[in-house]
């Protein structure tokens, strides 16, 4: 079963070989066409059959460390996620990109937006394919963090936080719903 147009198609396999390039207006470029790609449709088997590739682009975008190449990466990560769906596909991006996402939203070197972003994605990304609890409350403590009030970064922060935070709280059994709450 194919969900996308062939021309669409087309031009993300064209777009998809400028992820990785040296020029930072280039890859810039291509991390805005391939978010715009996946808002715009459900890709299903054409992203699926690239997922390695586009999950090892976004990887490598965040690795630069750059806030501009973040900012851009950290939303086709958390769409790559929702185009996959819940699933070991999707599990699979998290497992590579927690690391990072994690230590952006902790780091006080960058902004409060890059770390806001991180945040948010971190949260969705988690809440699409973690069927893990325990690190579904690890993500849940990083979050707590941000929003107490020893918490460091602006409002903006510290809100995307909390929401982050209360998505995932909603998929945690009614068990560890009191633990949790009681922190």
């Amino acid at each position: 079963m194919r969900l996308y147009a062939p021309c669409l198609s087309s031009d993300v396999v064209l777009t998809l070989l400028c992820l990785d390039a040296r020029s930072v207006r280039n890859r810039e470029a291509a991390l805005c066409a391939v978010q715009k790609s996946l808002m715009q449709k459900m890709l299903g088997d054409f992203v699926d059959g690239r997922r390695e590739t586009l999950l090892h682009n976004i990887e490598f975008c965040l690795k630069k460390g750059r806030s501009s190449d973040i900012m851009l990466a950290v939303p086709v990560a958390t769409l790559l996620c929702i185009q996959l769906g819940a699933g070991e596909e999707s599990e699979g991006v998290l497992t590579v990109l927690r690391p990072q996402l994690a230590a952006f939203v902790q780091d006080k070197h960058f902004s409060p937006a890059v770390r806001a972003n991180c945040s948010s994605a971190l949260a969705l990304i988690t809440f699409i394919s973690c069927e893990d609890m325990n690190l579904t409350s690890e993500i849940m403590a990083l979050m707590e963090q941000l929003f107490t009030p020893n918490g460091t970064g602006s409002a903006d922060l510290q809100s995307r936080a909390l929401v982050s935070w209360c998505l995932l709280l909603s998929v945690l059994p009614e068990s560890r719903f009191d633990t949790v709450v009681e922190r």
